[in-house]
C-alpha cells in the first residue's frame, strides 16, 4: 500500500514550540484533548493515566466551580475557558482547535487509559497509512459488576477535516483510513449513585430530545434516547424509541451494527418486562442478520433458561461462548461492534451448569459453576444463582453450601438467607433451619419469602402476634407470595395460631410449594 499523503488529507496545523516532548523531533506528537466541567472527583485519575504518554494536555473548561481547573493545571495542562452552549461537538472541536500535536487523543474526565497503553499508542501514531484508530472502550455499571464493551475512535490525526458533529453523542467525521488498536480505555461515568445518575440522564435526555425536535428522522438520536430510557429502567419507553429508530432505518435502507443495536434494545427491553415471546422474536431477528451477535445470543440464552428449553439453551449458550472467546483473541474483527453483555459470561456458564444438572451430569455442571465463580465480578449474586440451580434440582447440600458462601459477602442478604432457610427446611434439617431463621436479625428482613419463614418459625415458638406481623409484611412486600395462601394475616388471624391441616383446596406454603415458587432472581440470569 502506498504511503498516506498527509498533505492531501487536509492542512496540518502549525505546531507550537510549546509542545513538550523529550522524544526525537521526528517522532509524531500527541495532544490529549478534553472538555470538562466540575470534574474534580474524576480528573486527577484520568490525567495520571496518560502521564508520560502525551506531549501536551489541552482542556476546555465550560464553567467549573470546583477544583477542576486547579487539578488540570497541576498536570501541566493548558486550560481554555468557553461557556457551556449545550453542544458537545462544538466544545470538543474547540479543544482540538487549541491542540498543536500531530495526533489527538480524546478523553473524558471519567475515563482512564489502561496501564499498558502508552507504548502501543506511541508506536501506532508512527503509522503513516492511518488517520484514526479504534480502541477498546469499556463502560462499567452496577458498581463495576456490569460492563459495556465498544470500539470507539479516540485517536486521530489533527487535521482540519476530522471533527465532531452532533450536539449530544457526538460522532467523529472526516477520517478515511481507520485502523484498530488493542488498547483499553475504562469509563466509569455511568457507574453513578441515584441522584448523580438521575441528573446526568436528565441532562442527556433533554439534549437528545432537542436534537430529535430539530430532525425527527434522525434514527441515531432515537436509538440514543432508547438507551437513556433503558439505563433509567424505563423499558416500555425504550422499546418505543428503538422501534422508531428501526422504522427510520428501514425507511432509509440502513443496515449494519446500528440495526443490531436497535434489535438488542428491543429484545432486552421485552425481556426485562417479562415478554419472553417478543424478546425471543427480536433477538432471533438480530442473530439471523449476524449469527455472532453476542448480546442477542445472551438474550436468547436467558429466554431459554427461563423456559427450561434446554436444547435451545445449549445451542445459544455455546454460540455466545464461541463469540466471547473470539472477541478476546481477535478484537479487531469486531471493531464496529458494541457488546453490552461481554462481561456476563459467568451467567452463561451458570445456565450451562443448570443444563447439565437437568442431564444429571454433575461433573459438567460443577465445571461450569466453577468457571462462573472465577469470572464473576459479583460473587454474592453468582453463589445465589448457583444455589438456586442446586435447590431446584433437590441437591440440598450443594445449595446450602453456595447460599452460605453468598452470605459471607453480606450476612444480611435476604435473598441468600431465604434460599438457605428453604434448603435447610427441605433437606429435613429442621433444627438448623429453626436456629438460622431465629438468628436472622428481625430489622434486616425485607424479603417476602424470608418474612414468611420468620412467620412460620414465630408460630412454632408461639409468638402469634409476631407471626401475623411477618405475614402482613410479606403481603405488603409482594402480594404474589401470599396470594391464595393461608400464610396471610387474615388467614392466620382466623386460625389464632392453630396450624391448619392441608386439604385439597389449601394453598399453605408447604415444602413442595416452596420449591415451586422461588423468587424471580433464582429463576433468571437477567442483569
Amino acid at each position: 500500500m502506498a504511503t498516506l499523503n498527509v498533505g492531501s488529507m487536509g492542512a496540518r496545523k502549525q505546531r507550537n514550540h510549546g509542545v513538550r516532548s523529550d522524544r526525537n523531533s521526528k517522532s509524531a506528537t500527541l495532544s490529549l484533548c478534553m472538555i470538562v466541567k466540575d470534574e474534580q472527583a474524576w480528573l486527577g485519575r484520568c490525567l495520571q493515566s496518560v502521564k508520560g504518554c502525551v506531549d501536551e494536555i489541552v482542556v476546555v473548561d465550560t464553567g467549573s466551580t470546583d477544583r477542576t481547573v486547579e487539578i488540570a493545571k497541576g498536570f501541566g495542562a493548558r486550560v481554555y475557558f468557553h461557556p457551556w452552549e449545550g453542544d458537545f461537538a462544538k466544545h470538543q472541536n474547540q479543544a482540538i482547535d487549541h491542540a498543536t500535536g500531530d495526533w489527538i487523543l480524546r478523553m473524558d474526565a471519567d475515563e482512564v487509559l489502561a496501564a499498558d497503553s502508552c507504548k502501543k499508542i506511541r508506536e501506532a501514531i508512527e503509522d503513516d497509512k492511518a488517520d484514526a484508530f479504534f480502541i477498546n472502550y469499556l463502560s462499567f455499571f452496577n458498581n463495576g459488576a456490569s460492563c459495556l464493551r465498544e470500539s470507539k475512535i479516540r485517536i486521530f490525526r489533527n487535521l482540519d477535516e476530522i471533527r465532531y458533529q452532533g450536539a449530544v453523542h457526538e460522532q467523529l467525521t472526516g477520517y478515511r483510513h481507520p485502523r484498530t488498536l488493542n488498547v483499553d480505555t475504562y469509563h466509569y461515568g455511568y457507574d453513578l449513585n441515584g441522584k448523580e445518575k438521575e441528573r446526568k440522564l436528565r441532562r442527556t435526555t433533554a439534549l437528545i430530545k432537542k436534537e430529535i425536535d430539530k430532525d425527527p428522522k434522525n434514527y441515531f438520536q432515537h436509538l440514543c434516547l432508547a438507551q437513556c430510557y433503558a439505563v433509567n429502567d424505563q423499558y416500555p419507553e425504550s422499546i418505543e424509541q428503538a422501534f422508531i429508530g428501526l422504522r427510520l432505518m428501514n425507511e432509509f435502507n440502513v443496515e449494519g451494527h446500528e440495526k443490531l443495536w436497535a434489535l438488542y434494545m428491543v429484545s432486552s427491553g421485552f425481556l426485562k418486562i417479562g415478554d419472553l415471546q417478543e424478546a425471543e422474536k427480536h433477538a432471533k431477528e438480530a442473530v439471523a442478520i449476524s449469527p455472532d451477535h453476542l448480546d442477542c445470543l445472551f438474550v436468547l440464552t436467558v429466554v431459554y433458561h427461563m423456559r427450561k428449553d434446554w436444547e435451545k439453551l445449549y445451542e445459544t449458550a455455546l454460540g455466545f461462548l464461541k463469540v466471547r472467546e473470539a472477541l478476546d483473541h481477535a478484537p479487531e474483527e469486531y471493531a464496529f461492534s458494541s457488546f453490552n453483555m461481554s462481561g456476563e459470561t459467568w451467567r452463561v456458564h451458570i445456565a450451562l451448569g443448570d443444563f447439565y444438572l437437568d442431564r444429571k451430569d454433575m461433573e459438567s455442571a460443577c465445571r461450569h459453576f466453577d468457571k462462573a465463580t472465577l469470572l464473576t465480578r459479583t460473587p454474592l449474586e453468582c453463589h445465589q444463582l448457583i444455589g438456586g440451580c442446586y435447590r431446584r434440582a433437590g441437591l440440598w447440600d450443594a445449595a446450602k453450601r453456595h447460599y452460605e458462601l453468598a452470605l459471607r459477602y453480606n450476612v444480611h442478604d435476604n435473598t441468600s438467607a431465604y434460599g438457605l432457610a428453604v434448603s435447610l427446611k427441605l433437606s429435613g434439617d429442621e433444627q438448623t433451619y429453626l436456629d438460622f431463621v431465629r438468628r436472622f436479625e428481625d430489622s434486616k428482613v425485607n424479603h417476602a419469602g424470608l418474612c414468611i419463614e420468620k412467620g412460620i418459625v414465630s408460630l412454632k415458638d408461639g409468638a402469634y402476634d409476631r407471626a401475623v406481623e411477618y405475614f402482613e409484611k410479606a403481603q405488603a412486600l409482594d402480594p404474589n407470595w401470599t396470594r391464595g395462601s393461608s400464610h396471610t394475616s387474615d388467614g392466620w388471624k382466623r386460625e389464632q395460631g392453630v396450624f391448619p391441616e392441608t386439604g385439597d383446596n389449601d394453598e399453605a406454603i408447604t415444602p413442595a410449594r416452596d420449591q415451586e415458587r422461588p423468587p424471580c432472581r433464582f429463576n433468571s440470569l437477567i442483569v
